[in-house]
């Protein structure tokens, strides 16, 4: 990780979800700005086509993709991010048997309406990227970059966020 140069300003806003998190949901919900990458994280239960459960993996579905398989909207998430140049989003299905509602969490580094503002310590870091695909049953029609980078925001030692940094912003 580089070390933290100087505090970065960050904009939070809490929104409750409404509705339940799906493929299909997220698809009608996606902003203006086309995400560099989005992230899903399917429910557990196995998905039912035609009267029978789909076992295996789900083709078009990705660990990290440019944009939301075909074809599978139906399919409930857990959870879903959108990472976008200067916002990203994260976005959680309710719990019922917690009774924690579902919500989105959208940060920025630009100010937000009905948004708070956060100092923080950015870091960033490299990734590697999934290198053994194949071995998961996943194709090369998708490939990620070799590297990712990566910022982390540390408020009181804490990370509160992190973000892919768009391949321009890379140093």
């Amino acid at each position: 990780m580089t070390p933290p140069t100087q505090t970065q300003t960050l904009y939070v806003r809490h929104e409750p979800l409404a509705g339940r998190l799906t493929i299909g949901w997220l698809r009608q919900h996606l902003p203006a700005d086309t995400p560099l990458w989005i992230s899903l994280e399917p429910r557990p239960w196995l998905p039912v086509r035609d009267g029978r459960c789909l076992t295996g993996r789900l083709p078009g579905l990705e660990p990290l993709a440019r944009s939301l398989p075909e074809g599978l909207d139906d399919l409930p998430l857990i959870a879903a991010s959108l990472y976008m140049p200067q916002q990203w989003q994260h976005f959680y299905d309710a719990h019922p048997l917690s009774g924690l509602p579902g919500q989105c969490i959208t940060w920025s580094l630009t100010p937000l309406a009905d948004g708070c503002e956060l100092d923080t310590l950015p870091k960033r870091q490299q990734a590697l990227s999934w290198q053994d695909r194949q071995r998961f049953g996943l194709g090369a029609q998708h490939p990620l970059p070799a590297r990712l980078e990566t910022e982390h925001y540390y408020q009181n030692g804490k990370r509160l966020a992190w973000r892919l940094i768009p391949p321009e912003e890379s140093r």
